[in-house]
């Protein structure tokens, strides 16, 4: 995929709202110095295989991060890798829940979807992106605009590369 092409055009035809560009620059400021790590755990469960938390923490190491910012709902996996990265922060107001891979997610409120496509927004702007394969990730590179200083880990291959 072109994601410099169709970044451009995405941006154009779905412009954000005031109230996510908005939240979106105030969780930028969160950012400052930190590779961000999009790991959607239980609302993908029924989807997609769900990315082992080792991979993860592989394409952690190979960033050579030391500080991170993630972007997750899954409460398990927040503490995992902040127990192993402590100098790990998280959007504060985004919503979490433990893992339950029994659980369907219930359609979310505008304001649950104004907090996430601004955290996704938000995390397109780090230094260093750490993403798996779908449509969040893909909107982070839209954002982004490039592919520089991205990982991410494809659930049918079941393996990760540097973009």
């Amino acid at each position: 995929i072109d994601i410099e092409k169709i970044s451009v055009l995405a941006r154009n035809i779905c412009p954000v709202s005031s109230a996510i560009g908005d939240r979106s620059y105030n969780y930028t400021k969160l950012i400052e110095g930190r590779t961000a790590i999009l790991y959607r755990g239980n609302d993908k469960e029924k989807e997609i295989d769900r990315i082992p938390y080792e991979y993860i923490l592989e394409m952690a190491v190979a960033s050579k991060s030391s500080k991170f910012i993630i972007q997750t709902d899954e409460w398990e996996f927040f503490e995992y890798f902040k127990n192993i990265f402590p100098d790990t922060i998280r959007f504060e107001d985004q919503e979490m829940i433990n893992y339950n891979p029994e659980k369907v997610i219930a359609p979310r409120s505008t304001s649950f979807v104004v907090k996430f496509i601004a955290a996704l927004r938000a995390i397109s702007t780090a230094k260093k992106l750490i993403i798996p394969t779908g449509n969040t990730a893909i909107w982070t590179l839209f954002f982004r605009g490039h592919k520089q200083n991205v990982w991410q880990y494809n659930n049918k291959e079941h393996l990760w590369k540097r973009l």
